[in-house]
């Protein structure tokens, strides 16, 4: 019969876990206050009643109502990297 250690792999698992959960916690809070900072905007673009600031920033008022109208933990399609460039690359 063979002796193995059950403590030194309770140990390892341990040590895994404490390096995780600091890495959790932070990407958690990110997300977070992702969707805070989303949902204060979305909830300015939702009382935006002026065509000229928004034509600003490059919307149109249906555009703001749309992107008002998302729940807050769906991203927007328009703002990502991949849009933007695709975008600039058709001329608009």
């Amino acid at each position: 019969m063979s002796a193995t250690p059950i403590g030194g792999t309770d140990m390892a698992a341990l040590s895994r876990a404490t390096r995780l959960i600091p890495s959790l916690l932070t990407r958690f809070s990110t997300t977070i206050k992702v969707w805070i900072e989303r949902s204060r905007q979305r909830h300015a673009l939702g009382l935006a009643r002026n065509d000229h600031l928004l034509a600003d920033i490059g919307l149109s008022l249906e555009q703001a109502r749309r992107e008002a109208a998302k729940p807050f933990w769906v991203s927007s399609k328009d703002g990502s990297p991949t849009a933007i460039a695709r975008n600039k690359g058709s001329g608009r």
